[in-house]
């Protein structure tokens, strides 16, 4: 639905976040909010550590693919190819 237009993505460093519970030596949350034509169609949400941290993103509340999805990140680029490769 959004390709081909413009998205943008601010970035806010929250406090008090459901990351914070897991990633107790972060520094705050950082929440990335997206939008198209005015209006927000997305987000999602990273620590903010010193370390190095591989991995994924969480969704603004901070759950992972799974979480949201019920499916494993494989299951997920399946899907995803599936859907939007030619």
């Amino acid at each position: 639905m959004y390709f081909g237009k413009e998205i943008t993505v601010y970035e806010f460093t929250v406090k008090n976040h459901p990351l914070e519970k897991i990633f107790k030596d972060s520094k705050g949350t950082n929440v990335f909010i997206m939008l198209s034509e005015g209006k927000v169609i997305g987000g999602y949400s990273f620590p903010n550590a010193d370390e190095l941290l591989v991995g994924s993103v969480y969704s603004l509340d901070g759950k992972t693919l799974e979480e949201v999805t019920g499916l494993n990140y494989l299951q997920w680029s399946e899907n995803w190819k599936n859907k939007y490769s030619n």
